[in-house]
C-alpha cells in the first residue's frame, strides 16, 4: 500500500513539473515574440521625423506643410486624408489639452466615444513610406475654426476656436508596422485603403489584437505662428 501510494505521488509530481514547465515554456515564447515585435516596430519609430512647416497665413485659413521622413530599414506605413465623424475632410482639430494656446491637428486612430453618435464615419488612410524616403503634403485650416469629432471627449459638444488666441501648433499622426497582418487587412478591403482601428488582425505575430493597438503616434514640435 505504501508502495503504491509512494508511486502515485512520483506520478502526481512528474505530471505537475510537466505542466510547470511547459506553462513557463509558453510564457516565455509568447513574450519573446511580443517583445522582438515591439522593439522592430520602436526601432523604426525612433527613425522617425516629422516636421511642420507654415506656408501662408491669410486672413480665412492658414496653410501648412507637413513633411515625413522614415530613416529607419524598413517600410512603415502612416496615416493621412483623415475623413471625420461627419463625413467631411481634413484634419482632427482640437486644443491641446495642457495649453489651450497650442492647436493640434491630426490624422490618427481613436477608440470609438462613450457616447452615441448618429453618424460616425470617422476614417484614416494608411499610405505605406519606403526606408529612406520623405513624404510631403500640403492641408489647410479654414477660419470659422472649431473643433471637430474626432477627438471624442466625454461629450459630443464641440465649440468654435478663436484663432487669434492660438499662439502655436503642432501636428500628429499615426504610424502602423508593415507587418503582413496589415497588408492582409488593406488586401481585404473593397473600399481602398481606409481604416476605422478596430478591424481585427487575422495573420501574423499581431494575430488577435486590432489595428489600434499597434499605432503609435508620433508628434512635431510645436511651431510659432
Amino acid at each position: 500500500m505504501m508502495e503504491k501510494n509512494a508511486m502515485l505521488i512520483r506520478v502526481v509530481s512528474m505530471i505537475v513539473s510537466l505542466l510547470l514547465f511547459a506553462g513557463v515554456d509558453y510564457g516565455q515564447s509568447h513574450i519573446g515574440v511580443l517583445k522582438s515585435s515591439t522593439s522592430f516596430r520602436m526601432e523604426d519609430m525612433n527613425s522617425i521625423e516629422l516636421k511642420l512647416r507654415l506656408l501662408r497665413a491669410q486672413p480665412d485659413k492658414w496653410e501648412f506643410e507637413l513633411t515625413l521622413h522614415n530613416g529607419g530599414k524598413h517600410p512603415l506605413f502612416f496615416m493621412t486624408d483623415p475623413i471625420r465623424s461627419d463625413r467631411s475632410s481634413g484634419p482632427y482639430i482640437s486644443l491641446d489639452a495642457n495649453d489651450i494656446s497650442t492647436l493640434d491637428v491630426s490624422a490618427r486612430l481613436y477608440l470609438p466615444p462613450i457616447y452615441s453618435l448618429y453618424v460616425n464615419d470617422a476614417r484614416v488612410k494608411l499610405k505605406r513610406i519606403e526606408p529612406n524616403t520623405t513624404h510631403s503634403e500640403i492641408f489647410t485650416i479654414g477660419f470659422p475654426l472649431k473643433e471637430t469629432i474626432p477627438p471624442y471627449g466625454e461629450t459630443p459638444e464641440r465649440h468654435i476656436i478663436d484663432h487669434t488666441k492660438i499662439k502655436f501648433i503642432k501636428a500628429s499622426i499615426g504610424i502602423l508596422p508593415d507587418d503582413e497582418g496589415v497588408r492582409d487587412i488593406l488586401e481585404h478591403k473593397p473600399a481602398g485603403s481606409f481604416v476605422y482601428g478596430l478591424e481585427k488582425i487575422m495573420k501574423g505575430s499581431f494575430k488577435g489584437k486590432h489595428l489600434i493597438d499597434l499605432q503609435t503616434i508620433i508628434s512635431t514640435p510645436s511651431i510659432k505662428l
